[in-house]
């Protein structure tokens, strides 16, 4: 007869929540960015140009300021779309920070960036996209109702 040996019991630990670190990207984009850089340098330097000439932000401030990443995003080629390859409008840059004190400091800047018809905004994955889409249509229709949120 066999005997089944019972081992210790698994000690199930309960799984740490996932960490919600919010994205430190912003969108950059106007009718003042004329041409349309090819390299991640040239969008660097052309966003940093603009904040200190345009928009007259502290050039040591702008030098010391934590960029990881600058890249023009490609232009959209289905017909529903704003950015397509016949339109004169450039896709945004989308500038990704190192801190989140950076980003705000640079998201500040929005309010001086529309007298020269740019704007920056917040970029959201995806998925925020589409539920932040959804929840708007819910809320417009709601407000033609009469309701108040």
């Amino acid at each position: 007869m066999m005997t089944s040996s019972a081992g210790p019991p698994f000690l199930v630990l309960p799984r740490a929540p996932p960490t919600l670190n919010p994205p430190l990207n912003l969108l950059f984009h106007g009718r003042e960015i004329t041409k349309m850089p090819e390299t991640q340098d040239l969008s660097d330097q052309l966003v940093r140009s603009f904040m200190t000439a345009k928009l007259q932000f502290v050039p040591s401030l702008v030098s010391n300021m934590k960029i990881a990443n600058v890249n023009r995003l490609p232009r959209r080629t289905d017909a529903s779309n704003v950015w397509n390859s016949t339109s004169k409008r450039l896709p945004p840059i989308v500038i990704k920070f190192r801190t989140m004190r950076n980003k705000i400091e640079f998201l500040k800047l929005s309010p001086r960036a529309r007298q020269f018809h740019c704007t920056i905004t917040k970029h959201l994955p995806i998925s925020m996209q589409r539920q932040r889409k959804r929840l708007l249509a819910h809320a417009n229709m709601l407000f033609k109702v009469g309701k108040k949120i």
